[in-house]
């Protein structure tokens, strides 16, 4: 996302490939050959893939492993897997960030045209609310805390079941270009100076910003999005020990939520972290608009990604800014209107909602055996609190009759030509076979 093309170390292979029978080439490099690959040995077949998979992914790329381990299970063995989607209904996500006073007009457009008034397209909202928002004394931010404007979104968005946070640091552009690893309590840079109070370094930007936010809301926010995706380690740990439960973030480029490993360690386990899908280099409206990407083009890959989330029971987070959204309000009211008509197989999550769920999901413990009296499929599953939302999603081509619920609270959806569908309603125990 801005910055270009990625590139991938892979060993050198050589030899032809993908011209023998069953074999099937699905990556590979002009200069160095197949990177990956599946080919047919004896009864079976192996999937190849020649890139350092779990290096990448503790190093905030996790997209190409698990986009194969998706691969494998779903397409090459056919296997049954517990979705992670809210009761098995694919989403997106629409992170709207307020980094500045000059978003308070566009903002305004956009609730007159309703963009944020539907109960059933809730967004993530982050704000900088600090009345400065390029360099220190610029007079540019929200400042919030005098802003009643401003107090009257974030209430309202809170109202409507928005999921409404902060939004890094106080001052945006100072925060997101100049925090570090090195700078959290003192700051060559001044923190974020500004006119109406002192702040010296880098966590009393946190600081401020977050109270400001709260303070509007009346309560503690769950939501975080960095200016420029500069989350320090330290940030991250400041903020997973105050609530927070779902973070916008810069790597992992095109993933679904997920979670934060930094240099192989899962650092902050209770934070799922959103990465930006960007259309190519760009994914904002203001960039679409700056590097001359024809709004068709645009209309069209925002259906797509809401045609792929489907396609894939997945959900992918796109973000915006109210100016350059305000401007290219048919492309966004097309966004929102074709993601609507696919109800009930989509639906908009905010961070929040997703990170609650996938905490949950992580709790369910499942298991599957075969009765060799009946000759089924017997799936156990149990939970410490509920299993509300949990759904399993099972081959039809493996399992040709529909699933027998024999225990538990769910019910068994057919809906789907491809995959049954058993969407657990409630309670801690449940038992169904196929």
């Amino acid at each position: 996302y801005l910055l270009g093309p990625l590139i991938y170390p892979s060993y050198v292979t050589q030899g032809a490939f993908g011209q023998l029978p069953g074999q099937r080439v699905l990556l590979t490099s002009p200069q160095f050959g197949l990177v990956a690959g599946i080919n047919p040995v004896g009864a079976g077949q192996v999937l190849f893939v020649n890139l350092p998979l779990t290096y990448l992914k503790g190093r905030t790329d996790a997209l190409m492993m698990h986009g194969f381990l998706h691969l494998f299970t779903r397409e090459v063995i056919n296997m049954p897997h517990l979705s992670a989607m809210p009761n098995g209904v694919a989403g997106m996500t629409l992170d709207w960030h307020l980094d500045a006073k000059e978003a308070q007009a566009p903002t305004n457009k956009l609730i007159k045209l309703n963009v944020f008034n539907d109960p059933k397209a809730l967004f993530s909202i982050e704000m900088t609310a600090g009345p400065d928002a390029v360099v220190p004394k610029d007079a540019l931010g929200w400042n919030l805390p005098a802003n009643k404007t401003a107090q009257q979104f974030l209430q309202t968005f809170a109202k409507t079941g928005h999921a409404v946070g902060s939004h890094g640091g106080w001052i945006h552009d100072w925060y997101g270009s100049r925090v570090s690893e090195t700078n959290r309590l003192g700051s060559t840079s001044g923190g974020c100076i500004n006119s109406v109070i002192r702040v010296d370094n880098f966590e009393q930007c946190l600081v401020l910003n977050r109270q400001s936010v709260d303070g509007v809301l009346g309560r503690a926010s769950a939501s975080y999005s960095a200016p420029e995706g500069n989350n320090p380690l330290w940030a991250m740990d400041w903020l997973e020990q105050r609530g927070l439960v779902a973070a916008y973030f810069g790597g992992h480029t095109g993933l679904g939520g997920t979670r934060q490993y930094r240099d192989g360690q899962l650092l902050n386990p209770a934070i799922w972290v959103f990465p930006v899908t960007p259309m190519g280099y760009y994914a904002t409206f203001e960039e679409f608009q700056d590097y001359g990407v024809p709004q068709a083009d645009v209309k069209a890959w925002y259906r797509a990604l809401v045609d792929f989330n489907i396609a894939q029971n997945t959900s992918r987070m796109v973000y915006a800014h109210p100016a350059g959204a305000a401007l290219w309000s048919n492309v966004l009211l097309d966004l929102l209107s074709y993601a609507k008509a696919q109800a009930p197989r989509l639906s908009w999550y905010s961070t929040v909602r997703l990170a609650r769920f996938m905490a949950q999901r992580l709790n369910v413990r499942w298991s599957q055996s075969r009765d060799e009296t009946t000759g089924q499929t017997v799936f156990s599953v149990t939970h410490p609190t509920s299993l509300a939302e949990m759904t399993w999603r099972l081959p039809r081509s493996r399992y040709p009759l529909a699933p027998q619920v024999q225990s538990g609270s769910a019910v068994v959806d057919s809906s789907d030509a491809r995959w049954w569908q058993v969407r657990a309603t409630g309670g801690t125990q449940l038992v169904f076979a196929l």
